[in-house]
């Protein structure tokens, strides 16, 4: 097509401020100032800003300005010389993705509520596409686009449901989360990274207890899943986006085999699974020294032994506590994989840092362990439980179980109307977790198979939240896994 059109330096300068807008933070003051400034209202903090309405209004500005360019006839780039192709792309790119927000919205409801649901797109996928291609990208471009743009819903719902707090906490964890899912120069990423973020470990630190594991969970469900267009999905549904195994509790022998796999034909934890989302990793602290080393080339070339050998295809994000690092930068990592996996490291709050610091935390939270308890959290039986807590521990507490005392203490006032919690010298040396208590009867012989195979989907059920998931996971049939979990208490 030849180049007919060119950008008066008015409309160079709305492209640039677009532009800007896109590659920004969207949880920092820059992009509130940038916002303000674009449609002409006072600055407004992060967590005052109407997202919706945000989203309205900027998308109303860009149409407004294509249709006064070149009088409606300025939306395909390929009519413009180079410098201004590369100004009007994100305007462009901006108000097709405005008008996709409603059903990509739709469909990470979807996908949140059943993270095992088929990530079926409808026809109005390939008009969005044809619209790409229109404005001059390519076919492939018109893709990876239209991925991005539902990465980037997954990651503002996903960010909002677990961290909707007006804190500075709250808010500086939302910057942080961000800039793990899209680095903090959004631009390198679309150039560069956006489908190369498996090369860059992730460290997440912080108490036991502290929501390393879910922190974890929300990157790989934010992270980018390819969309096929001959079937019309993306490559992989929610429910695919993470895997995670604990070493603590398994053997130097076992953890060698869980990680890198056998001789037979099953794969390793690091090579099984999509070529999308996370592998978590927790108690990498405890491999030998020998392991942590052979991990740390796994890393390093992304792939196991040998020229045929299977491909770490994942993001890796490793947890570990404060006091693994407490002797020095490493911890109890040997330097060469502690340099591997701290590319990025993000701060864990424990849940005594989020009750401090926002007054809403605890209820909130609370809403969240009654919901999962009894599918509904209403808002007297919420009150009732907090303040039970409150007055029975103080407006202090230290909750040194975080959150998973947190459920304790919810499911102790459900059942017997109070909380007494249990004095633990240390965090890391109390009681045993499931997993241990778990592999402790296994050894003395204590569980029968039915009961083994019980308390194996219960402990799965806990990690992973859906009876279907655990079912996937295990070959059983969801309704036999709910029957285990149901009854778990009764083994």
């Amino acid at each position: 097509m030849n180049t007919t059109s060119k950008l008066e330096s008015s409309a160079r300068a709305f492209c640039e401020e677009i532009s800007q807008l896109a590659f920004t933070n969207p949880y920092t003051s820059s992009w509130a100032e940038r916002y303000a400034r674009l449609v002409g209202s006072a600055k407004r903090d992060d967590e005052a800003i109407d997202w919706t309405t945000a989203e309205r209004e900027l998308a109303a500005r860009v149409r407004a300005f294509l249709e006064a360019l070149a009088n409606g006839n300025g939306r395909d780039i390929r009519a413009y010389p180079a410098v201004d192709q590369l100004a009007l792309r994100h305007v462009l790119l901006y108000d097709i993705y405005a008008g996709c927000i409603a059903p990509l919205d739709e469909l990470v409801v979807q996908q949140f509520a059943d993270p095992t649901s088929e990530p079926v797109v409808g026809d109005w996928a390939g008009e969005i596409l044809l619209q790409l291609q229109q404005r001059g990208f390519t076919s492939a471009a018109a893709a990876g686009y239209f991925a991005w743009f539902y990465q980037l819903r997954r990651a503002r719902y996903a960010i909002a449901l677990a961290y909707p707090g007006r804190s500075g906490l709250q808010t500086a964890l939302r910057q942080s989360l961000w800039d793990a899912i899209f680095t903090h120069d959004v631009q390198s990423y679309e150039r560069y990274l956006w489908q190369r973020m498996d090369q860059f470990p992730l460290l997440l630190l912080g108490a036991p207890g502290a929501g390393k594991q879910a922190m974890a969970r929300l990157i790989g469900e934010a992270s980018l899943i390819p969309y096929q267009r001959d079937s019309k999905r993306f490559a992989c549904s929610l429910g695919d986006t993470f895997s995670m195994t604990s070493l603590s509790v398994v053997s130097e022998s076992g953890q060698e085999t869980v990680l890198w796999g056998d001789e037979g034909p099953l794969p390793g934890f690091l090579f099984d699974g999509t070529d999308h989302g996370v592998i978590y990793l927790d108690g990498l602290a405890g491999m030998s020294p020998r392991l942590q080393r052979r991990l740390a080339l796994t890393l390093q070339q992304r792939k196991g032994p040998g020229d045929d050998a299977p491909r770490v295809r994942r993001r890796i994000v490793a947890g570990m506590s404060p006091s693994d690092v407490e002797s020095g930068p490493a911890g109890g990592l040997v330097p060469e994989l502690w340099y591997r996996l701290a590319t990025r490291t993000l701060h864990v709050p424990s849940l005594h840092e989020h009750v401090q610091a926002d007054a809403d935390a605890l209820p909130r939270l609370i809403t969240q362990v009654v919901a999962k308890q009894l599918g509904t959290a209403p808002t007297d039986l919420v009150k009732h439980i907090t303040d039970q807590l409150v007055d029975r521990l103080g407006a202090h507490y230290e909750w040194p179980g975080n959150v998973r005392e947190l459920g304790q203490a919810v499911r102790s006032v459900l059942i017997s109307g109070q909380y007494e919690p249990r004095t633990i010298a240390s965090s890391d040396a109390g009681a045993p977790t499931p997993e241990a208590r778990l592999l402790a009867s296994m050894k003395k012989g204590l569980l029968t198979a039915t009961e083994l195979q019980a308390h194996y989907c219960a402990l799965l059920y806990d990690e992973y939240g859906t009876y279907g998931e655990v079912a996937r996971r295990v070959g059983l049939d969801w309704r036999t896994v709910k029957k285990y979990v149901d009854k778990r208490e009764s083994f």
